[in-house]
């Protein structure tokens, strides 16, 4: 795998499918944690097109995050930040040139490495 792919890996798996597996977990009420009873209670009274909402808009803002840091990290590169990522001694914003475009496309790593490539897989 390359160090492209490698990152693309860690970071769709790391943030956006945790991300979305901890909604999954709130939305089943099924986290123990005293401080997110409040959330998951007021998740189980919504009706499951309401559901389909939140849980749509949660993968939005994660997708959104993604691609506006890998933005911000593409920028300082080409502005010479001293910012750089380095998976196996490259560094992959030079080798993308365009780390935001990475994660979206048919060939995108949402699509290659994500347990939910397309928002309505997602249980």
């Amino acid at each position: 795998m390359s160090p492209l792919d490698k990152f693309g890996k860690f970071l769709v798996s790391s943030m956006r499918d945790r991300g979305i597996d901890h909604y999954n977990l709130l939305e089943t009420h099924s986290l123990k944690a005293l401080a997110l009873r409040q959330l998951q209670d007021d998740l189980s009274e919504l009706n499951p097109k309401q559901k389909d909402i939140v849980r749509r808009c949660v993968v939005r803002i994660l997708d959104t995050s993604m691609h506006d840091l890998l933005a911000a990290f593409q920028e300082a590169h080409d502005l010479d930040e001293g910012i750089d990522l380095l998976v196996d001694n490259e560094n992959i914003a030079e080798v993308s040139g365009m780390l935001h475009g990475e994660i979206f496309g048919d060939r995108g790593w949402i699509e290659k490495f994500s347990k939910y490539p397309k928002c309505n897989d997602i249980p």
